[in-house]
């Protein structure tokens, strides 16, 4: 997990391993994330393979 900012905003991206996922199995978790995230006017992206996941939150000040 790593959290940088600059005098844009601040973006958090949360990094694994494991076995990924399909969009189709996204849960209530990442749906509200989502909602909130888009509360700040920020953005979510999520990159999900066999290798593993990506997720970034992008908020901005």
């Amino acid at each position: 997990m790593t959290v940088t900012y600059d005098e844009h905003g601040a973006r958090l991206q949360v990094v694994d391993n494991g076995t990924g996922f399909a969009a189709a199995d996204e849960g209530f978790g990442l749906a509200g994330l989502r909602e909130r995230v888009r509360l700040a006017r920020g953005t979510v992206a999520i990159d999900s393979s066999a290798r593993g996941t990506v997720l970034t939150v992008g908020v901005p000040w």
